[in-house]
């Protein structure tokens, strides 16, 4: 049996992947290996973020958290949906949270504050940030 547990940055065991729906998907071995690194990169991406107040760095880890994301969904054969991330829990989102929470999985519903660190940025920083990455 192969081990399920997802471990944070710290290897403390968090949680464990869903053994019902990795039968229901009829994973196998790599994809499972696959989904518990993403996993792993972001609970570090997610620790980096709690220690950082440079909101460049946050914005960019939002976006790869979001990416981090829709690849999980891929792997476990879901739709690529955003309205189903839960953006607003990460760490330094300024993001409505109960608002958000209700929206889960409805479309076009996800609510950003203007203000918020890891969703939103002025344009030129933006600019200057994505233009770094490349």
């Amino acid at each position: 049996m192969i081990d399920l547990s997802i471990a944070n940055p710290d290897n403390i065991s968090m949680v464990e992947l869903n053994r019902k729906l990795i039968a229901e998907k009829n994973l196998n071995v790599l994809t499972i290996k696959k989904i518990q690194k993403l996993h792993f990169l972001k609970n570090k991406f997610i620790k980096k973020m709690e220690l950082t107040d440079n909101n460049r760095l946050l914005y960019i880890l939002g976006q790869i958290i979001t990416t981090i994301e829709f690849k999980l969904q891929a792997l476990w054969g879901f739709d690529l949906d955003i309205s189903y991330h839960k953006f607003f829990t990460l760490p330094k989102c300024k993001c409505p949270k109960l608002d958000n929470f209700d929206n889960v999985g409805v479309k076009n519903a996800q609510i950003f504050a203007t203000n918020c660190p890891v969703h939103f940025l002025q344009d030129e920083t933006k600019k200057n940030c994505i233009n770094k990455l490349l």
